[in-house]
């Protein structure tokens, strides 16, 4: 009988990870959450007496363009095929910095496995430990990277830039205080409006993405900008730039998602271009309108989702969703580069109100702990070296083990070579 259910258990997980090495990571993808990795980082610093990072929106900012172009030129690397490098994303997102740095991972299906890959290699874990190093953002996204569906993390490092004190000591600030970030816009981008404070040029620049709109002058410690922009769709970052005191190089930005109107002329509406259909791993959500196409992502709780270019569908493992119905943001990016973008909820993209699937369940203030596939996976490893341990026994005590040596020696093999497989083999840094 031990012999019967050892085989089956061994025959399950060979299946498992023949499904994890070749690529079908929604099966095993967990939670992957970037606050979770600044804090296992910032546990790691304060064992080695260095001060935490700070999350900075921004560099969160950075990494999602940095991990959009990989997918696009499809590309593994610090550097892009076209010369592309970590800081001009940083520099494209409004961060000014004096240092900066970048980690990447690929493949895998909860935090703790990516942190513990980055400690183990020493370029990455001297960016986590460095202590030049004050905030940190991070970029999860889900997509297809040279032939493979996986989550691609990318974690921005950096430091600002220092700005020089004027006569009055203070130092110059400059602020974008409408629209603020992560704003879901439906009329456009119409009013810009900041402040500034002790600058003795007030003249203020300011763009979107890379084109500027114009200057304004800084007057009463306030700027304004009316510039309607409601042709413009998806996410749009939008950037303030003015020179202070000492010729010291200030700058401000924010991301907003300007997201299609129902009564737009283009005939592009979430009714009648979007459908999607929650299945027992995941949500599949389909582009269904003629208008071709290159790329469909959607942006749920600080992951974003992408299946590459000319995709038309998207598949969201439900193992991977926050909890809570959170907001979710689809943009189409089609051939002529425009793009139009919809605002939904988790709920209404499901088809469901019963959304976590991840975080646990809490009843009476009891939190019940939450087991990821990947720890059930280990489990079952663990549960059949003890049916090996317990039937290597029953054989001792029948003196029969010189007889199944063999058949010993192949499941212990079999077993380690599986284990290892499963947990480096399809995961890289």
């Amino acid at each position: 009988m031990l012999r019967i259910i050892l085989r089956v258990t061994i025959l399950l997980l060979f299946s498992v990870v023949l499904v994890a090495r070749f690529g079908f990571t929604d099966l095993l993808a967990s939670e992957i959450s970037s606050t979770y990795l600044v804090e296992l980082a910032n546990k790691d610093r304060q064992k080695k007496g260095v001060a935490p990072l700070q999350y900075n929106k921004k560099l969160e900012r950075a990494a999602f363009l940095k991990a959009e172009n990989m997918m696009k030129l499809q590309y593994w690397a610090h550097y892009g095929p076209n010369k592309e490098s970590p800081w001009q994303f940083i520099i494209q997102s409004g961060y000014s910095y004096a240092y900066a740095g970048e980690n990447l991972a690929k493949g895998f299906s909860d935090s703790d496995s990516v942190h513990e890959a980055w400690m183990a290699s020493p370029t990455h874990r001297a960016n986590i430990l460095d202590s030049q190093f004050q905030d940190v953002g991070i970029a999860i996204v889900k997509g297809n990277l040279q032939g493979a569906s996986i989550f691609l993390v990318v974690q921005m490092f950096g430091s600002p830039t220092y700005t020089a004190e004027n006569t009055t000591g203070n130092k110059p600030q400059l602020k974008i205080t409408s629209p603020k970030d992560g704003d879901i816009l439906e009329d456009g981008i119409t009013d810009i409006r900041g402040e500034t404070s002790d600058m003795n040029d007030p003249t203020v620049s300011l763009y979107v993405n890379k084109d500027l709109l114009g200057s304004v002058q800084s007057q009463g410690g306030s700027f304004k900008l009316s510039s309607p922009l409601a042709s413009a769709q998806g996410e749009q970052t939008i950037v303030a730039k003015a020179i202070a005191p000492a010729d010291v190089y200030l700058t401000d930005s924010v991301v907003v998602t300007v997201v299609n109107r129902k009564d737009q002329a283009n005939g592009i509406t979430k009714e009648t271009c979007i459908s999607s259909k929650k299945t027992v791993v995941d949500i599949a959500v389909l582009y269904t309108c003629q208008r071709q196409n290159v790329s469909f992502s959607a942006s749920i709780g600080g992951v974003r989702y992408t299946n590459g270019k000319n995709a038309r569908e998207l598949s969201i493992p439900l193992s991977s969703l926050p909890q809570g119905d959170v907001p979710v943001v689809l943009t189409i990016t089609f051939n002529d580069n425009t793009s139009t973008a919809f605002a939904t909820k988790l709920s209404e993209l499901s088809g469901s109100t019963e959304i976590s699937t991840v975080a646990g369940t809490t009843g009476n203030g009891f939190i019940l702990p939450r087991f990821t596939l990947r720890d059930t996976v280990f489990g079952l490893f663990g549960l059949t070296f003890l049916l090996l341990v317990l039937y290597t026994l029953q054989l001792a005590y029948r003196r029969q083990i010189l007889f199944h040596r063999y058949e010993l020696l192949s499941f212990t093999l079999f077993l380690g070579i599986l284990l290892i497989t499963f947990n480096f083999g399809f995961v890289r840094v």
